[in-house]
């Protein structure tokens, strides 16, 4: 979700991880500034976010809700008129480094 017009946005993320040890599930938001104009089919933006993390481990009943923050580069390369693929990298606060691939939707048609 874009506010003003200057390229600037909100986006909300779900993660799921499941692994043998344990399962995370991630809430979290970022504010993301757009690098390029939006009607371009690649757009570069960098971003900041944070939520909270919660991870169940699957042979005790610990359960663990540690925060998250993150810093990262990514770029949305439009398939079509509303589909787009965003490979991203983060570097998180814990430290963590991440390389994420989303597909999204468009809520409205870019205008050209």
């Amino acid at each position: 979700m874009y506010f003003g017009k200057r390229g600037w946005g909100i986006e909300p993320e779900y993660s799921a991880m499941v692994i043998t040890a344990h399962t995370d599930h991630m809430l979290a938001a970022s504010i993301v500034k757009d690098l390029s104009k939006p009607t371009s089919k690649r757009v570069w933006y960098i971003l900041m976010g944070a939520g909270m993390n919660h991870q169940r481990r699957r042979h005790s009943s610990s359960t663990h809700w540690p925060s998250a923050l993150a810093w990262g580069v990514g770029m949305k390369a439009r398939l079509g008129k509303r589909v787009y693929v965003a490979p991203q990298v983060r570097i998180g606060w814990e430290p963590n480094i991440r390389f994420s691939v989303f597909f999204g939707r468009m809520m409205a048609k870019v205008k050209q």
